[in-house]
């Protein structure tokens, strides 16, 4: 009985709380800036009609940093060790939150979102972390779900500490009005808080967090008969010295036929989700005094009226932030308890999962613009609109729950070696970037587009095509039932990227 309960993998609780600590910074920061941008760029002397244009280029700068550079910190994860890439990024993430909250000209918050995206481009070393944590795949869907899960907490708490927090001296004079510290620099106090955070996970990382990469994996080559053998550079023997063959990890391939569809699968994943993450809110607030002005002429024709959608839902701002909050704790839950039940080996399991998740997204797409068909002139105004708008926010969320957290299993089981997992995750946060500007850039000209002809559906139905394009990678996948371990009888030896036995025993250990 002692030996079962021995046998029974443990999940490393301390680690994943450090690991959220991490996590949670990035949302953090995302969503708590748009909200007092306009303000700080205005503050800086900014024509109110180049707002946006510089708010996109800070945008920009933080996308196209990110996109750049993740690919350099997979590889010097995979190099350097895990522990000191998290570390550095964490680092530097603070460093750029306290200089955007502090800036004085217009350089410091476009180069500041730089450096933040070239910090938060480090995301795919937490995922390979997090993967070598949890070799044990009935613990995987749990592992797996909780960087999501900070995500969105994020998501939750960025906007109130944006809205909150920037500029308290104007906001709360009675509290802060005699402070000239925060009248000096007014949008500095909500990245203190986030930097506070990210500063106790440093701390804790520093001391407490463990390195997953084991850079000398070749020593489990070699026929050990004694301890000490370990302990002494003499005693190696010279067979070690003379298999350079056992001591080069580059021999395992980083992209395999697995390995490729997974990443091309998470890049569109991330494509048509965050589309519709950013360019929703948008689509919720315009006006839709238009589509109302035409219903009339158009009712005689049904195919007519659902073809001239234009407009938006003509929600306030307070009420979408009302639907988003719903959503995010909704997610939160379903992340804690629907997830690790569905994802389990006995159930669904992870590709099982994605795969439905994957297939239900064209719907939803699809759906998004007939909500400006409910017949009365706010949605929220009454229990069906309300209804409505919030099944499709909740569908969502479910389907990017699932999604999500098996897109990082998947994607880390097709490594063909512990060494390039950190190489691979950063590939894929590159890929993942590149798809997102390109496709929001897109995405954008064509609801524009639509708003201009009075025809706002196409733009959402390529988003709907985007992720019938998605899952059709997922149904070529393969997972594999064994906890996780690559056999070179089940996938082949040209997908392990193997050149002898000697790989085998790494890929087994």
């Amino acid at each position: 009985m002692m030996q079962d309960r021995s046998s029974r993998p443990i999940f490393p609780t301390l680690q994943f709380a450090i690991l959220s600590l991490y996590r949670i910074g990035e949302p953090l920061a995302l969503t708590s800036i748009p909200l007092y941008l306009p303000a700080l760029l205005k503050s800086l002397q900014v024509a109110e009609h180049n707002v946006p244009y510089w708010a996109s280029i800070c945008i920009s700068s933080y996308a196209v940093s990110l996109c750049l550079s993740a690919p350099a910190w997979g590889w010097a994860a995979d190099r350097w060790g895990r522990k000191p890439t998290i570390l550095l990024a964490s680092l530097l993430q603070i460093l750029a939150l306290l200089l955007f909250g502090s800036a004085q000209t217009l350089v410091w918050p476009v180069g500041m979102c730089g450096v933040l995206g070239f910090a938060s481009a480090n995301s795919g070393t937490l995922r390979t972390v997090a993967a070598e944590l949890v070799p044990w795949e009935e613990l995987q869907p749990k592992a797996f779900g909780i960087l999501p899960m900070m995500w969105n907490i994020g998501s939750i708490l960025g906007p109130m500490l944006g809205g909150l927090l920037a500029d308290p001296a104007s906001q709360y004079p009675k509290l802060f009005g005699g402070n000239k510290f925060l009248i000096s620099l007014p949008w500095l106090l909500p990245n203190l808080v986030i930097c506070t955070i990210l500063f106790i996970g440093l701390v804790s990382g520093i001391f407490f967090l463990e390195e997953t990469l084991h850079p000398y994996a070749q020593i489990q080559y070699r026929s050990l008969q004694e301890p000490e053998d370990l302990l002494s550079e003499k005693s190696q023997p010279p067979a070690y010295q003379l298999n350079p063959p056992a001591s080069k990890p580059q021999k395992y391939r980083l992209l395999t036929t697995q390995s490729t569809l997974n990443l091309v699968a998470n890049a569109l994943l991330v494509t048509h989700s965050m589309i519709y993450d950013e360019f929703l809110p948008l689509f919720m607030v315009t006006n839709r005094s238009l589509i109302l002005s035409r219903l009339p002429s158009l009712l005689p024709s049904r195919r007519s009226e659902t073809l001239h959608i234009s407009g938006g839902l003509g929600l306030q701002s307070q009420q979408i932030s009302t639907y988003f909050t719903i959503t995010a704790i909704y997610a939160v839950f379903i992340q804690l308890t629907l997830f690790p039940f569905l994802a389990s080996p006995r159930r669904l399991g992870t590709l099982g999962c994605f795969k439905a998740s994957a297939a239900m997204f064209p719907f939803v797409y699809f759906l998004v613009p007939f909500l400006v068909l409910i017949p009365m002139p706010i949605p929220s105004s009454s229990v069906w609109g309300t209804g409505a708008v919030l099944l499709l926010l909740l569908a969502k969320a479910t389907i990017t729950t699932f999604s999500f957290p098996c897109s990082m299993i998947l994607l880390s089981r097709s490594a063909t070696s512990p060494g390039v997992l950190g190489t691979l995750n950063g590939l894929a946060t590159s890929s993942s970037a590149l798809c997102r500007g390109v496709g929001a850039l897109v995405f954008g000209r064509l609801l524009t587009r639509g708003l201009e002809t009075g025809s706002v559906v196409l733009p959402w139905w390529v988003v709907a095509g985007i992720a019938v394009l998605g899952a059709v990678p997922i149904f070529w996948m393969i997972d594999k039932e064994d906890g996780g371990k690559k056999v070179g009888k089940e996938w082949g030896e040209d997908d392990l990227g193997r050149e002898d036995d000697a790989g085998v025993r790494l890929l087994d250990a």
